[in-house]
């Protein structure tokens, strides 16, 4: 049906965007991953908790910057991806801009679970973020994401997105109550 492409669509351009800009965080993710290993490695704590701060902030940084444009200019970014020959450009650009404004918002909290994940795996706790990323992803968010199209398909694309929303925040709760807990600073590997 014509609604269902259009929401398809848009949905599909704002996660093509969205996809180009979480890639410095998984490299700064990395590279925190590195420090904090080295810091466990030399039995210095104080150092790998600085390193995961430090990455969070500079992954933050970057990312909540990218967001920064999403939320300030996204109907000049959207159209760039958006083929204006479709039938239904305007529908397309209707719905796709407010969708990426909300990933904007996204961006701040989207580098905390990146960085933390890569930190975690680091320091030998890599069950945790495998079993989490499950949990939140296949009894969370699948479920809210059948819940929003079959018991309020009147939100149309709003109901999909705010599942994936709720999904990244619980995953970064998830992520951020594990490195406070402290578990992986006493892994052995």
């Amino acid at each position: 049906n014509k609604l269902g492409a259009i929401t398809f669509e848009a949905s599909a351009i704002v996660f093509r965007i969205m996809h180009a800009s979480f890639m410095p965080a998984i490299g700064v993710g990395q590279a925190t991953a590195t420090m904090v290993g080295k810091s466990l490695g030399e039995k210095n704590i104080k150092k790998a908790e600085a390193s995961i701060i430090e990455g969070i902030r500079g992954s933050v940084f970057i990312m909540g910057g990218i967001g920064l444009l999403f939320i300030l200019f996204a109907s000049y970014i959207v159209p760039v991806f958006i083929d204006e020959n479709l039938p239904y450009y305007n529908q397309i650009l209707d719905k796709a801009v407010p969708c990426l404004i909300f990933v904007g918002f996204l961006q701040f909290l989207d580098p905390i679970a990146i960085t933390i994940w890569f930190s975690l795996t680091a320091a030998g706790d890599t069950k945790f973020p495998a079993v989490a990323d499950l949990i939140v992803n296949w009894y969370v968010f699948v479920p809210l994401l059948l819940i929003a199209g079959n018991c309020f398909p009147q939100y149309h694309i709003w109901g999909p997105w705010a599942a994936f929303g709720i999904q990244l925040i619980l995953l970064t709760l998830c992520m951020v109550s594990r490195v406070r807990q402290g578990k992986w600073k006493t892994i052995e590997i």
